[in-house]
C-alpha cells in the first residue's frame, strides 16, 4: 500500500500541476500589466534616450529651416555728405549711409534639400520610437506572463514538497517502528529531496523573472497598485 502511494503521488502532483498551468490565464491581471507597460515607457533609460533622439531630430528641423537667415550678409559704410563724391584717396559715388546684402547662392540652392532630409531624418526617429514602443511593449508583456506562470509553480512546487515532506514524516514514523521497509523509506526520502530541489530551482527562476520585469518597469512589483 505505501509503495502503491510513493508510486502514485508523482503523478498526482504532475496532474496538479498540469491543471494549474491551463488555468492560468485566468489569473491573468490586465489592469496590472497595462500599469506594467506605462511604467516601462515611463522609466526604461533606453526608452529615454529613443525620446531624446526625437527630439533632437526635431531641433535639426528648426534649425535647418532657419539656417535661411545664415546665407544672407549685411554690412554697411557711411561717409560723411562734405566730403567729394569720387576722389583717387575714397573713390565712393555715394555720400552718406551705403549699405550692402550679399548671398550665398550654392548655400541658398542647398537649403531645401537640407531642411528635407531633416524631416526624413525626424520621420525616422518617430518611426523608431514607434517601433521601440512595441518592442518595449511585447516585451513587458512576455516577463509578465512568464512571471505570472512561475508565481503558480511557485505555489505548487511549495504544495508539492510540503506534502511530499508530510508523507516522509508519517513513514519514517513507520519504519522507525519497523512497519516500513528501507526500499520503501529511501524512495520516500529521495522523493523529499527531488521536491525540495525542484522547489529551490522554481525559487531561483520565479526571481530572475521578477528581477526582469522590474528592470523594464522601473520599480519593485510590491508598490505597483
Amino acid at each position: 500500500m505505501t509503495k502503491r502511494i510513493l508510486i502514485l503521488l508523482p503523478l498526482y502532483l504532475l496532474c496538479f500541476g498540469s491543471q494549474a498551468q491551463e488555468s492560468l490565464i485566468r489569473t491573468l491581471d490586465y489592469a496590472m500589466l497595462d500599469k506594467l507597460i506605462e511604467l516601462a515607457k515611463t522609466n526604461y533609460p533606453k526608452r529615454k534616450i529613443s525620446q531624446e533622439n526625437e527630439k533632437m531630430a526635431k531641433s535639426t528641423v528648426t534649425m535647418e529651416a532657419l539656417g535661411y537667415l545664415d546665407l544672407v550678409n549685411a554690412s554697411y559704410i557711411y561717409r560723411p555728405n562734405n566730403r567729394p563724391s569720387i576722389n583717387p584717396i575714397n573713390p565712393y559715388v555715394y555720400n552718406g549711409f551705403q549699405v550692402g546684402v550679399g548671398l550665398n547662392l550654392g548655400s541658398f540652392i542647398a537649403r531645401p534639400f537640407r531642411i528635407r532630409q531633416a524631416k526624413q531624418q525626424l520621420r525616422i526617429a518617430r518611426l523608431e520610437n514607434e517601433d521601440f514602443d512595441n518592442i518595449l511593449e511585447n516585451d513587458v508583456k512576455a516577463k509578465y506572463y512568464l512571471y505570472v506562470q512561475l508565481t503558480s509553480e511557485l505555489k505548487n512546487k511549495t504544495s508539492a514538497a510540503q506534502d511530499a515532506k508530510s508523507l516522509f514524516d508519517r513513514l519514517q514514523g513507520q519504519f522507525e517502528l519497523g512497519e516500513l521497509d528501507l526500499d520503501t523509506y529511501s524512495t520516500a526520502r529521495a522523493n523529499v529531496a527531488s521536491t525540495n530541489s525542484a522547489l529551490i530551482q522554481t525559487e531561483v527562476n520565479y526571481l530572475m523573472a521578477k528581477d526582469a520585469l522590474e528592470e523594464l518597469v522601473g520599480v519593485k512589483l510590491e508598490e505597483v497598485k
